[in-house]
């Protein structure tokens, strides 16, 4: 079957920081018809603050966003409505660290 779907792109530029995050959510907060869904941010600084502004009313779903703040069941009343699909840093670490053990390697270099 072929379903036809009309939607609005909003886009708002969140300079992958804090007050980038804000401000982009604000932005498309102030739209007249506000999102249901906002795919990003990319990266956690931006998706942290974003997604408090979004308070639960908009569905927020991050490709990039690793930070475990996020998705700690604790802070299930902060960041309300917020999906991911990749892991957090906690689980990327392990996994990388089992990569390096099964290989052997003893130089690693990192780029943050």
């Amino acid at each position: 079957k072929t379903f036809k779907v009309e939607s609005d792109l909003m886009v708002a530029d969140h300079d992958c920081s804090a007050a980038g995050g804000t401000a982009g959510a604000t932005t498309l907060m102030n739209f007249a018809t506000p999102p249901l869904v906002v795919i990003g941010a990319s990266c956690s600084s931006a998706c942290r603050n974003s997604s408090t502004k979004f308070d639960g009313s908009v569905v927020q779903i991050s490709a990039a966003c690793t930070s475990p703040a996020l998705t700690k069941p604790e802070n299930s009343d902060v960041y309300k409505n917020f999906f991911r699909t990749c892991g957090p840093d906690t689980a990327q670490s392990g996994a990388l660290l089992d990569l390096v053990k099964y290989f052997g390697w003893n130089k690693v270099g990192i780029v943050a």
